[in-house]
């Protein structure tokens, strides 16, 4: 069931009198590239707090074993809010009279409409707007062992029964991925898992529909097509079956993919990558680049490196050795990108009841949300510019690992610096270079003789030292 905000012209509230604890619970890595989920205690007094924690680790271990939050659960962080309420459960309405309690949001729950209101909704956005790095979303876990559900905006409520992560899954369908409801009240149309056409070039998910599909779609098929809503003439979605139909059944194909294609839009695939700048300067050494994905264990790619927008042959890892000399790069300025999209299939159905039994998550991407890259500029030589922002920002580090006979080196001086190594005595042995340097670099030693040697570091007016020794 989803429901709308009407916010007054003058609304002032101060939701932080009181300091409210919260911790992350589910933390799947920096808040700047996760979708934030704010998860609040309803009808929970001081006493029953022990009871809400359980009770939000059995909703999240059970919601998150649902595609397609399953796989890509990585995407997500999860907080917990012990908001304490002075009485416990919620105000209700049975049809014949009215219990009244006092809780943190004023939530209430009419029965017979089985309609459930948040009551002071913009309390719980404030409160985690002001508390989280990112809310994207808020929850309300009302304590009340009763079916019933509501969600609009970036808030969603949903009452603690036994059937509680279907409540919080339909709802998440309706926050999250924008869907609606596949039952009264009157659809939307512009809903991704809605339409009024039946004509198959027409159809928003056409990608989806079976070439022999019969449109409108008899109710007992299995693709997807255009299938009546029960009690609304004109209106079709996509499957018979669907958690926006009944919290019963998994999320139907369509419906799976807008919440996929949600979550893409809201995050990048990756966290990081290495060298973190966009200019690189190269000279004549091998030099690695890599990219930091959130999730490749449970995540597929495809992926692909271009030199000057020609593709590389063999490249398609999420790493990748520049040879300067075997790939010519003279002294120009060269472009080196990463492309990768997301290909990743589930399973959907059981096999010989469902026409598909392995199909991708998503087929219409018109944005190419599911597609991204990274570019680096190759430039011959050294970027000053680059460097004078890496020195402002980045401290120096030295490593040293003796492999053998070979001592392996890396540096990160990001800025002016001075490498090299000396014998116990302190004498220079091998120069590295000095000069000014954007990234981190590797270089290897072979003593000529065993014993006792340094590797020292000068940068950022800092000397760092290390102790090696040779076989």
């Amino acid at each position: 069931m989803k429901f709308i905000f009407v916010m007054p012209l003058l609304f002032i509230v101060n939701v932080l009198s009181q300091n409210i604890p919260f911790s992350l619970i589910r933390d799947n890595g920096p808040s700047n590239n996760r979708i934030s989920i704010a998860i609040m205690a309803e009808g929970y007094t001081a006493n029953q707090q022990d009871r809400f924690n359980q009770n939000v680790d059995t909703l999240l271990q059970r919601m998150l074993a649902f595609t397609p939050f399953k796989q890509y659960q990585r995407f997500f962080n999860f907080y917990r809010f012990n908001t304490i309420s002075q009485d416990s459960g919620l105000d209700t309405y049975n049809g014949s009279f009215i219990t009244l309690v006092n809780t943190y949001f004023d939530a209430s729950l009419n029965i017979p409409s089985n309609s459930l209101h948040p009551g002071n909704a913009y309390k719980a956005l404030q409160l985690a707007s002001d508390s989280i790095p990112r809310s994207d979303m808020v929850l309300i876990l009302a304590n009340y062992g009763y079916s019933a559900g509501a969600g609009g905006g970036s808030l969603c409520i949903i009452d603690n029964s036994s059937d509680v992560e279907y409540s919080a899954l339909h709802e998440f369908g309706h926050v999250l991925g924008g869907l609606d409801d596949e039952y009264q009240p009157m659809p939307s149309a512009l809903a991704p898992n809605i339409t009024k056409d039946t004509i198959r070039d027409s159809v928003k998910w056409i990608n989806w529909i079976p070439l022999t599909a019969e449109l409108p779609t008899p109710i007992y098929e299995r693709y997807v097509g255009a299938n009546p809503i029960y009690g609304y003439p004109g209106f079709f979605k996509p499957e018979g079956a669907c958690m926006m139909s009944s919290a019963s059944s998994p999320f139907c194909r369509i419906c799976t993919e807008a919440l996929v294609l949600e979550i893409n839009r809201r995050t990048k695939a990756f966290d990081a990558y290495y060298p973190s700048f966009g200019t690189v300067g190269y000279i004549d050494s091998l030099d690695t680049f890599s990219i930091s994905m959130v999730d490749t264990a449970n995540l597929k790619y495809g992926v692909k490196w271009y030199l000057d927008d020609t593709a590389i042959p063999g490249a398609n890892a999420f790493t990748f050795v520049l040879d300067p000399i075997q790939r010519n790069l003279g002294s120009s300025t060269h472009t080196l990108k990463c492309r990768f999209r997301d290909t990743t299939w589930y399973k959907y159905g059981n096999r010989g009841q469902d026409s598909i039994d392995y199909c991708p998550f998503v087929r219409t991407d018109p944005d190419s949300v599911m597609t991204d890259s990274v570019v680096w500029t190759l430039q011959y030589g050294i970027g000053i510019e680059n460097g004078l922002l890496a020195m402002a920002s980045t401290e120096p580090t030295l490593s040293v690992f003796t492999s053998g006979s070979l001592i392996r080196i890396h540096a990160a001086p990001f800025g002016n610096y001075q490498l090299g190594v000396y014998d116990i005595r302190g004498r220079l042995i091998k120069e590295f270079g000095q000069g000014i340097a954007l990234r981190a670099m590797e270089h290897t030693f072979r003593p000529q003789t065993a014993g006792m040697y340094f590797v020292r570091l000068i940068a950022k007016g800092k000397v760092l030292s290390r102790k090696a020794v040779g076989m």
